[in-house]
């Protein structure tokens, strides 16, 4: 009976070398690519309402407060303006953010997430894009 045991334990033993043999090979292999996670994003910043292509910023006083405003008041103050949010509309408190000031392709995404992650604001898609300089 313990020769039966002993076989056993070989067999697997030689098996599993043989696979992470395989997988160690196919991950040294050059080409492999990680892909861009996550692979869409959100129109505009979690919990911020669309009207029609721009985000509305949500207030930070009153009835309506909304959520996930981050850094963007400072004690009732609008830290935002158009040198530092491209496509901010302060009036209305809106952002269209498919301006072209913020560039084009990943380069958006990635100053996106630049402003993002500077305010603290959650953007599904942006703020945790994988593939911007660190």
């Amino acid at each position: 009976m313990d020769s039966f045991y002993l076989i056993v334990l070989s067999i697997a033993a030689i098996v599993l070398i043989v696979l992470l043999t395989y997988i160690g090979i196919q991950l040294s292999k050059p080409g492999v690519t990680v892909p861009v996670f996550p692979p869409t994003y959100n129109t505009c910043p979690d919990f911020w309402d669309i009207q029609g292509n721009v985000c509305v910023i949500p207030s930070s006083t009153g009835k309506n407060v909304g959520g996930n405003v981050g850094g963007i008041y400072t004690s009732g103050t609008f830290n935002l303006n158009s040198d530092n949010t491209p496509g901010l509309n302060s009036a209305n408190k809106t952002i269209d953010f498919s301006d072209p000031k913020w560039g084009t392709g990943k380069n958006a995404i990635c100053a996106q997430q630049t402003w993002s992650n500077k305010y603290q604001i959650l953007f599904d898609g942006i703020s945790n894009y994988n593939k911007c300089p660190m």
